[in-house]
């Protein structure tokens, strides 16, 4: 199965295409202009969000904050509930990380992202192949930095077979919308790593 970002136009969410919720946090983050907006806002949404720190390096994603109990990374990795993680990304691999790393470096230059994210089988062995569709905003501290925000909306699970081996899997991933995908050799040093949001 092939692993694939396709990105959508915006404006889609207000004209219905995307959910309540995700067109309740797209609202708010024009109405606050990109402002992180009074706690209250957001504390109904948070079982439902990602918060992600407003940094990455190209061809990664960044550090996971905070991850909703109802989200499809907390769905699918049970063990970020326990808090326990130095680093919550790395239970995802580095060929999923990169395929949806674009995004991630929209969202932080201050673009409204909403793309559709296919994982194929780039979650690897015991997880399915997804697809689904994601919001990612930054929200600017009222002091210094910012935060992303990701809600994510689920179209279909398939559970896979086991996976081949990761050639065959970054050879079988795309991205559309004018951002090459990365491989781990365009980065000699420095590529490390292994966020569903």
């Amino acid at each position: 199965m092939t692993a694939f970002v396709e990105r959508n136009d915006i404006c889609a969410i207000e004209r219905g295409f995307a959910d309540d919720t995700a067109k309740y946090l797209y609202g708010l983050w024009r109405a606050e202009n990109g402002g992180m907006p009074a706690s209250a806002a957001l504390k109904e949404l948070s079982p439902y969000l990602v918060i992600f720190e407003d940094l990455c390096i190209p061809g990664d994603s960044p550090e996971i904050l905070f991850n909703g109990a109802n989200t499809l990374l907390s769905d699918h990795y049970p063990e970020l509930t326990e808090g326990q993680m130095d680093s919550p990304k790395s239970v995802l691999h580095n060929s999923y990380r990169n395929l949806v790393s674009a995004g991630y470096q929209d969202a932080i230059s201050g673009e409204p992202v909403f793309e559709t994210v296919g994982t194929g089988d780039l979650l690897g062995d015991g997880k399915p192949s997804l697809i689904y569709e994601r919001l990612l905003l930054r929200f600017k501290k009222r002091r210094a930095g910012d935060y992303i925000v990701g809600y994510s909306i689920k179209r279909s699970e398939t559970w896979l077979p086991p996976t081949r081996d990761l050639k065959d899997q970054l050879r079988n991933s795309r991205q559309t919308s004018g951002h090459r995908q990365s491989l781990p050799e365009d980065h000699p040093s420095g590529f490390h790593g292994h966020a569903l949001a």
